[in-house]
């Protein structure tokens, strides 16, 4: 099944994009397409950063020129020796973004707020006896020996 949809693929292609990618596959490179969408609607550079499989790292700044055809969507061709393990857009939080969430690839794993309150053990009052505080013997004034003698006298 996939051999004949990459064969109804290779015969779909012109000469010039045969050429294209039988000198793609000849220089063993990788190719990989990133599709982004400006949700905000504010044109703003794409900054990237990219991890390689064998864990080296690159910064790549996309100018914001890229949105003068189309402000609302884009997409970039990046060609690299190596594998990208993962990228991150605006890694450090550097332009004005209305989702910093999307800005993962492969998609980061957002625990949901009962996954985290589990994670972090529960609240105090889970693993202990809830009526603690009402067997806890209140302490009065005259118990506190750092208590000031004086009384204030309400006439």
């Amino acid at each position: 099944m996939e051999r004949n949809r990459y064969n109804s693929f290779l015969e779909g292609l012109e000469d010039w994009e045969r050429a294209v990618l039988n000198r793609a596959v000849e220089e063993d490179l990788n190719y990989y397409i990133l599709e982004l969408s400006n949700e905000g609607g504010l044109v703003m550079p794409i900054l990237l950063q990219l991890e390689y499989v064998d864990g080296s790292n690159e910064a790549l700044s996309i100018p914001a020129e890229i949105w003068r055809r189309n402000s609302r969507a884009v997409r970039k061709l990046l060609v690299t020796d190596q594998n990208i393990a993962s990228i991150i857009i605006d890694p450090l939080q550097e332009t004005a973004d209305a989702d910093i969430e999307n800005n993962f690839y492969p998609r980061r794993i957002i625990p949901s707020r009962i996954e985290s309150f589990k994670a972090e053990g529960g609240s105090s009052l889970i693993g202990r006896d809830i009526m603690q505080d009402i067997k806890t013997e209140l302490k009065s004034d005259d118990d506190d020996p750092d208590a000031d003698d004086e009384q204030i006298d309400n006439n």
